[in-house]
């Protein structure tokens, strides 16, 4: 797969897409795949969230800070994350790790599209800059300067940063709900409350307000911006460099995808070859195509390594967020903005505490992307089945990058 393929198939409907049956005439393949991959994530997304809620609960605890600075014990009161799960189970029993899980299932669609679609409009624009450098370096008129890798990471991480900044308008409402949600016993318990009245989700909305539902923000944009940075750009080299991307030739022999190594011919070729990409034709050498075994392999492991580093460097902007959201206008310390928060958290607790959670948000993204990667290959396996005419998926079927649509910072 190439680095200009689209992601979430929003190319317009062909006659043979308005041919297969009810309900492509009006539905059409690219709000198919919207559908499909926002069901899928909702899936990936409710089945994981008791990991979500685990390090919700490690992050909100404090832990005072002993003598010179280390930081001490306090009033922490779970010791790890099997320790809070033991004991969440044991209080208030399994649906207890669901608390807060719905503001995070309807937030999926519209985050995961709003940040995709940012990311290949930005992607667009800019390749034409990145082949324009690689038309110049197969013709050997280079200047010293930007390599075709180079600009290519370069326009990675800047689309990936915007698409991530991009949806902190639905991600932030998202989580600061599911954080009151989650955390309401905790934060109850924190002002002095004996007892706690369960709060539903309009309740919540209710007391902040709308410029309450943007409380975090800031730190909500530095997480999501840093990590779809990091993680887009490193999902892309590394899905399309595996051991199992290697696409083979008809005599049976592995062909790089990247193209090293390989014999480019004169010069003449070469910049036949740079035209033929300017046109955006496929090449036969480009990687396993999407929806293949070895596409979804790929995706599947590249997606794990990728969102787990990007999750775990993000993790401090993380606890930020999560402590600024769960105390604003509910105790008396209130925050004036991110660093000033920082200030009070590294005071309180030490260093050490930007790190909590740490070891649930590394370990959400395996399980996450290999249940969303099962639910979408579910869900499209019936809904061929049931609502298109031929029963099964056709050959030119667009498919979406599962690993874009299963990446998720909180």
């Amino acid at each position: 797969m190439t680095a200009n393929s689209s992601v979430i198939g929003l190319a317009p409907t062909s006659e043979k897409t308005l041919a297969r049956g009810f309900p492509a005439p009006w539905l059409g393949e690219s709000l198919r795949n919207f559908f499909l991959g926002g069901v899928a994530g909702a899936v990936g997304a409710y089945f994981t969230y008791p990991i979500n809620f685990v390090k919700m609960q490690l992050q909100y605890q404090k832990r005072t800070v002993g003598a010179r600075g280390s930081p001490g014990v306090g009033s922490t009161s779970y010791t790890g994350a099997w320790d809070c799960v033991r004991k969440v189970v044991h209080s208030r029993g399994v649906q207890g790790l669901f608390q807060g899980v719905v503001p995070q299932i309807l937030g999926v669609a519209p985050e995961k599209a709003i940040k995709l679609a940012v990311n290949d409009a930005i992607r667009a624009s800019l390749s034409p800059l990145v082949r324009d450098i690689e038309h110049r370096t197969a013709l050997a008129e280079a200047r010293p300067g930007l390599s075709p890798s180079t600009a290519q990471l370069l326009v990675d991480v800047c689309a990936g940063a915007c698409g991530g900044a991009s949806q902190v308008i639905f991600t932030n409402v998202g989580e600061i709900l599911m954080v009151r949600l989650a955390l309401q016993r905790e934060i109850a318990s924190s002002m002095g409350a004996t007892s706690v009245q369960p709060k539903g989700l309009l309740d919540v909305v209710r007391e902040l307000g709308i410029r309450g539902l943007y409380t975090g923000s800031v730190p909500c944009l530095a997480r999501d911006s840093i990590f779809a940075a990091i993680f887009f750009p490193l999902y892309y080299r590394l899905r399309d460099r595996l051991p199992a991307g290697l696409t083979r030739s008809s005599d049976g022999h592995s062909k790089n995808p990247s193209g090293q190594g390989a014999d480019l011919g004169s010069l003449e070729s070469k910049a036949a070859s740079e035209l033929e990409r300017a046109a955006a034709v496929p090449s036969k050498d480009a990687g396993p195509l999407p929806g293949s075994s070895l596409h979804l392999q790929n995706s599947l492991l590249a997606g794990i390594i990728a969102g787990s580093i990007a999750a775990g460097v993000t993790t401090p902007f993380d606890v930020v967020k999560t402590t600024m959201q769960a105390h604003r206008g509910t105790q008396s310390q209130v925050y004036r903005g991110m660093w000033d928060c920082v200030r009070h958290i590294y005071a309180e607790e030490g260093g050490t505490a930007f790190w909590k959670g740490f070891g649930p948000r590394m370990a959400r993204s395996a399980p996450q992307f290999g249940i969303t990667l099962l639910a979408y290959e579910l869900l499209q396996l019936w809904w061929y089945r049931f609502l298109e005419s031929g029963g099964t998926a056709p050959p030119d079927a667009q498919v979406i990058d599962l690993g874009e649509w299963a990446a998720d910072s909180s």
